[in-house]
Formats: C-alpha cells, sequence, structure tokens
C-alpha cells in the first residue's frame, strides 16, 4: 500500500507515561522500583527502557523481526491460512480491519512442529525472540511483587509457573490504516491476561487517560517496548495495579501498513 497522509507526532496529544530502564529493574536500584510500581497503578502503561547488556540482544533483533513479520503477511491468504489454528489465543487469523498470528510459548517445546511453510524457515529468530520477551515479562512481574512486599505464594510470579502450560504468547500485527478516519471501528479494551510487552513503529494506540477520561497517542521512543498491566493482574492485586482502557487506531486519513509487535504474559491455566 502507498502512503497518501504524513504521520506526525503532536506532544499536546501524547500520554506522559514513564520510561524507565531495565538495567536499573533488574539491579533493583530503589528510584526505578518506585517508578515502576507507580506507572502500573496510574495509568497503568509504561516504557521500559533496554538499556542494558542483558537486553541490548532483544532490541538489536527487532528490525529483523518486522522484516519477518512484514514478509509472512505479504504472503497470498491461502498460504498464510495454513496456519489457521481454531484456538483464539494461537495461529492466524483474519479479521475486516486486521490481520493477526500468535505463537504460543508452549509450542516452543515441539520446535512449532504445527506451523509449516515460512514459520518453520524461521522459528530460530521467532522463537529466540519470543522467549526473551517472556523472560523481561517475568522480571517486571518479579519487581512488580517486590514493589507490593508480596511473599511466598501471594507473588505474581506463582501464576506463572514454567511447569505449567498457559496461554502465553507472541503475537504479531498488520493492521492497515483506512482511508477515511472515520471508518476507523472503535476497538476500545483491556487486555485479558497479565502484562502486555509492545513494539510499536507508529501512532497506532491510545490509552484512555483514567484522570481525564481523554485519548492519548503511545509514542515510539527507539530502544523501548511499551508495556500495559492487563486484567489478571489488575484482580491479583486487589486494584492497586490498573488495566487502562486502550484502542488502536490512526491519527487522520490515509492509508499506511503497519506492523505491532506483542508479547501477551498469560497465567496458568487451571485444571
Amino acid at each position: 500500500m502507498s502512503t497518501t497522509a504524513i504521520i506526525t507526532q503532536n506532544r499536546h496529544d501524547m500520554a506522559s507515561i514513564k520510561s524507565i530502564s531495565m538495567g536499573k529493574i533488574l539491579a533493583k536500584e530503589p528510584a526505578a522500583l518506585s517508578d515502576l510500581l507507580e506507572a502500573a497503578r496510574l495509568p497503568g502503561f509504561f516504557c521500559i527502557d533496554l538499556d542494558g547488556e542483558s537486553t541490548r540482544g532483544l532490541v538489536d533483533d527487532v528490525p529483523e523481526i518486522f522484516t519477518l513479520v512484514k514478509e509472512y503477511f505479504c504472503q497470498s491468504e491461502p498460504e498464510k491460512m495454513k496456519n489457521f489454528n481454531p484456538n483464539y489465543d494461537r495461529g492466524y487469523k483474519k479479521y475486516a480491519d486486521h490481520e493477526s498470528f500468535e505463537i504460543a510459548l508452549d509450542d516452543h517445546s515441539n520446535g512449532l512442529s504445527g506451523y509449516p511453510g515460512f514459520l518453520q524457515d524461521h522459528k530460530e529468530p521467532l522463537m529466540a525472540f519470543s522467549e526473551g520477551c517472556h523472560q523481561l515479562a517475568m522480571h517486571l512481574l518479579s519487581a512488580l511483587s517486590d514493589g507490593l512486599m508480596r511473599q511466598g505464594p501471594d507473588r505474581f510470579e506463582n501464576n506463572h509457573r514454567p511447569e505449567m502450560p498457559s496461554d502465553s504468547g507472541f503475537k504479531v500485527y498488520c493492521a492497515p490504516t483506512q482511508a477515511r478516519l472515520a471508518d476507523v471501528t472503535d476497538n476500545t479494551h483491556t487486555d485479558g491476561g497479565t502484562l502486555t510487552l509492545m513494539f510499536i513503529r507508529h501512532l497506532c494506540m491510545q490509552l484512555k487517560n483514567p484522570l481525564t477520561n481523554e485519548y492519548q497517542w503511545i509514542e515510539n521512543r527507539p530502544g523501548q517496548m511499551v508495556v500495559n498491566v492487563a486484567n489478571s493482574l489488575q484482580e491479583q492485586s486487589n486494584g492497586q495495579l490498573h488495566s487502562c482502557l486502550h484502542r488502536v487506531t490512526q491519527p487522520e486519513d490515509g492509508v499506511e501498513e503497519r506492523y505491532l509487535l506483542s508479547y501477551f504474559l498469560r497465567p496458568d491455566k487451571v485444571a
């Protein structure tokens, strides 16, 4: 698709969300842990600066993953439908205004053998990126447990045990814009899992400010990922952490292909 509108970031419409150093979180620096807890309380969205040696590889891999995602969605629909899975949280899906594909973390144990073609050919970088995101999500969850002084069985990590099945997974989106902003469907929602990690390159998402009820843009910050608290974590924290309403949209008329990388940390499945 060709771009018919130049999208700019207007500071007046930008959400004022914190950027927090992942290196300082891992080092358990009190100021970083305090900032993380404050942001998870309100608005429930924050940015994580992947500035340390332990996260540099993930940042370096982001351009390659975006390239693979674009390649994947450029395939013919019959080819993509080979990856269709009736499970809501897995496989390829096509909707009226976007396409998505999700690889569950549980599928890594079999080497993604259930996904033929393109995904099988590129499984190593996709699996490595997904596992890196999962590790980051678990570090953040541990830091939030520390911030709320949760101990033993009350720690949030206990709902995400590695030996237990879950629907946690790496999900990618292709969401082309509409020719007319008026044609964009309202999809305001909260996420159903624990934490959502996102890498974005365009103005494509707004949060609903819990204090003003106004929609504000989430900007692209190179070298950082966007994280939001989801419904399960709000429930586990007895409402101390906030799952914020947000929506995927566009700032104005004009067609542009947009891709979004996300990792959904979801709780263990309970038999």
